[in-house]
């Protein structure tokens, strides 16, 4: 079973690693290994011995939930963080009375990992997991697209028109009447400054 749980941690590091080479079917090894975690620690709860370790792993499992939502931009983020906190608190007063704090670590650090994405700015954010290293950028226009649109968010009107700009010449170059449109419309919307939603 350690054996096992060890492999998922792994899938997830794999896929975590690859979201910022934008490489395909990243958030699928995630959302896999995450499935995998918490089946093992379901398992787990049945054995007596191995409750505070299991209490230990679905702490490092909802951080990370926690993590994934931030790097995918879900709109449930703070429900999770509410859930990753209040578990986090209970395994740390166990850990205290049973004298077992350096238990924790595991989950502290996958918690400084997650609140590090948390709160990073969702411009900074997008540009690290989708642009920096992203191979194909050049080709990209649809992850330009949703950059413009972060940095819309967050008031950086000049910087959102320019990658706008960008995005529209590469989906002008691929002949995309779909996304040029959708850029356009994108792009009339950051000038104005009423762009309210993303599609």
């Amino acid at each position: 079973m350690r054996k096992l749980l060890s492999i998922s941690y792994i899938i997830f590091l794999t896929g975590f690693i690859l979201k910022f080479f934008h490489i395909h079917y990243n958030a699928v090894l995630m959302l896999f290994a995450l499935a995998l975690i918490l089946i093992i620690n379901v398992i787990s709860l049945f054995k007596k011995q191995e409750t505070f370790n299991t209490l230990i792993h679905f702490g490092v499992w909802i951080w990370l939930v926690v993590l994934l939502i931030s790097i995918k931009f879900f709109h449930f983020a703070n429900i999770a963080l509410i859930l990753a906190v209040a578990v986090s608190i209970i395994a740390f007063f166990i850990a205290y009375s049973n004298k077992k704090l350096i238990k924790l670590f595991p989950i502290l650090v996958v918690m400084i990992i997650a609140m590090t994405f948390f709160n990073m700015p969702t411009d900074q954010r997008y540009y690290l997991l989708s642009i920096k290293w992203n191979s194909e950028i050049k080709t990209d226009y649809q992850s330009l697209d949703k950059y413009s649109w972060f940095l819309y968010q967050n008031n950086k009107f000049e910087h959102a028109l320019d990658v706008s700009n960008q995005a529209m010449d590469i989906a002008i170059k691929a002949e995309n009447d779909q996304w040029i449109d959708l850029i356009i419309k994108h792009n009339k919307a950051i000038a104005e400054k009423n762009w309210n939603q993303f599609r």
